[in-house]
This record gives structure tokens, C-alpha cells and sequence, in this order.
């Protein structure tokens, strides 16, 4: 086996995780009675999100590397383009949850009225109605692709002035602004939880609240620490290295794990 192809094993397990992780929640999520709930819609709607991103790194990029398929390689760009979609929304979901939590901690009456079941489910559409307008725009009507580059062993975006424009202010930069405002308002949430519960007799919380509590608060930290870090590697580390092995680990392994964690986190 080339290194290429070897490189293609160690996503294998990384993808099958984050596909198996993420379609478990979405299917729990979207049989179960909780599906009524404001966050619960959000997150189906990112394990659905984050299940197609895993799902092509499994099923699509997976063969197409260690398998050598020339035919997959060519017709990377299409893979690109759902693997864009599917990436963006589950992005833009990330920014709706920590609005969520933010206003669920701070504001419940306001959190009650714009996180409705029935306005969450209208917020979600129009998110992904947004998500599919842009991304639509800028692959489909100005030609933008994003491939799979054989001579790097990364996707790339395809090197148009529109397309480095799209990858610079609304990849790269959208994505570290996004996870910037996640670590800031995350950030904010765990000291108001953290004061909110010096306020309560400890002895007198119920174990499952304080279970709950916990939980909420792993994942609050775990989800905005690793997609600020992950932007930090992708935007700096992977643009400096002409290394194909570090450049394939980063394009490929940590960015598909980005999702497979958000599926952990829920799991």
C-alpha cells in the first residue's frame, strides 16, 4: 500500500464513529417523545447534519483513498459539494444551540417564546434554507468546487477569484468567528451556572439535577474548546504545512472528527 492509502485506514474508525454516533441520535431523537422540545430538534438536526459529513468521509472518501478510485477522485467536487452543505449547517446549528442555552440560562421567558417548538423548527428551516441558498449560490451558479487535490491528499477549493474569496470570508473566517462567539458565550453560561449553584444548599439538590447539571456543562466546554481549537489547527497549521501526511490529517482525520465528537457529546 502507498502512504496515501494507509493514511485513508486511520479515517476509517474516526468516520464509522462519528456515523454511528450521529445516526443513533437522530434516530432516538426523532422517535422519541422529546422530539417536542426546543433543543432536542437542534440537536437531530446537528447529528443529521453531522452524520452526513461522516457518512461521506466514510462511504465516499474512505474507498475513493485507500481503494485508489480513480473514477471518485474525478468526481470529488460532487462529494464537495454535499460534504459543504451538510459541514455549513451543522456549523450554523453549533451558533444556534449555544444561542439556545444562552437564553434558556439568562432569559427563560424570552428563551420560552423564540425557542418554541413550533419557532425552533421555524428557525431550523430557515437556517438550512440559508445554509443551501449560499452554498448552492457560490458551488452550483459561480462554479466553486471543492475536491479532492491528489498531488496534497486534501480537499480544496477550487483556486477561482470567487471561490478563494468564498473560502476565505466564508470558511475560514465565518468558522473562527463562530467558534470565537461559541467560547465566549460558553464561557459566559459556565459562570453564571457555576454562581447559580453557590447560591443553592448543595445538600439539598437532587442527585439527578446535579447529574444534569454536569452533563450540560461537559458539553458546553467540550463543544466550544474543540471546534475553537480545530479552526485555530485548520486555519493556520494546514495553511503553513507543505507536509501531504500532516496536511491529510488535518484535512481528513481532525475534521472529521469535529463531527464525530459533537455526535460523542450527545451520545
Amino acid at each position: 500500500m502507498q502512504t496515501e492509502q494507509l493514511l485513508g485506514l486511520t479515517l476509517i474508525p474516526v468516520a464509522l464513529l462519528g456515523f454511528a454516533f450521529n445516526l443513533a441520535i437522530f434516530i432516538v431523537a426523532f422517535r422519541s417523545k422529546s422530539l417536542s422540545q426546543s433543543f432536542a430538534v437542534l440537536v437531530a438536526t446537528m447529528a443529521a447534519a453531522d452524520g452526513i459529513v461522516c457518512g461521506l468521509f466514510l462511504f465516499y472518501a474512505c474507498p475513493m483513498i485507500v481503494l485508489n478510485l480513480t473514477l471518485l477522485k474525478e468526481n470529488s467536487h460532487h462529494c464537495g459539494f454535499v460534504l459543504m452543505l451538510a459541514y455549513d449547517l451543522s456549523i450554523n446549528i453549533h451558533v444556534v444551540i449555544v444561542v439556545n442555552r444562552f437564553l434558556a440560562v439568562f432569559t427563560p421567558i424570552t428563551y420560552k417564546k423564540v425557542f418554541g417548538t413550533q419557532t425552533t423548527k421555524l428557525i431550523v428551516f430557515l437556517t438550512a434554507a440559508l445554509t443551501f441558498a449560499i452554498i448552492g449560490t457560490f458551488f452550483q451558479i459561480f462554479g466553486c468546487q471543492l475536491y479532492y487535490d491528489t498531488e496534497y491528499w486534501m480537499f480544496f477549493f477550487s483556486y477561482t477569484k470567487i471561490c478563494v474569496w468564498y473560502a476565505t470570508n466564508l470558511g475560514d473566517r465565518k468558522m473562527f468567528a463562530s467558534a470565537v462567539l461559541t467560547m465566549v458565550l460558553n464561557a459566559i453560561i459556565i459562570v453564571k451556572l457555576h454562581r447559580s449553584r453557590k447560591k443553592v444548599n448543595h445538600g439539598q439538590m437532587s442527585v439527578g439535577y446535579r447529574k444534569k447539571e454536569l452533563d450540560f456543562l461537559k458539553q458546553t466546554i467540550g463543544q466550544g474548546t474543540y471546534l475553537f481549537v480545530f479552526s485555530i489547527i485548520f486555519l493556520y497549521v494546514s495553511s503553513l504545512t507543505s507536509n501531504k501526511i500532516l496536511g491529510f490529517i488535518i484535512g481528513s482525520d481532525i475534521w472529521c472528527s469535529l463531527h464525530t465528537l459533537d455526535g460523542y457529546e450527545y451520545f
